[in-house]
C-alpha cells in the first residue's frame, strides 16, 4: 500500500543528515525501522515536517513497505 506523507527539504532536497534526494526516484532503508534512529521520515500534516527541517521546499511525498509510527 502506498500512503503519502509531507516531508520538509532544505534547498536542493537535502535533509538535516545532507542526504540528498531526487525526484520520482524511490529509495529503500536496510536494517530495523525506528522513529527518528533508521528509516526516512514523513509527517501527516504539512506544520509537523515543516518543523524538522529548516523548510525551504516543502512536498508530497510516497511511501510503501515497513514503517513505525511516532504518536505525538
Amino acid at each position: 500500500m502506498i500512503k503519502t506523507l509531507y516531508k520538509s527539504f532544505k534547498k536542493g532536497l537535502q535533509t538535516n543528515h545532507d542526504f540528498k534526494f531526487k525526484k520520482n526516484k524511490w529509495y529503500h532503508q536496510d536494517g530495523e525501522i525506528k522513529c527518528c534512529d533508521n528509516g526516512f521520515h514523513g509527517s501527516n500534516k504539512a506544520i509537523q515536517a515543516m518543523s524538522f527541517v529548516n523548510c525551504e521546499v516543502l512536498a508530497l511525498v510516497e511511501v510503501k513497505g515497513k514503517h513505525a509510527e511516532e504518536k505525538r
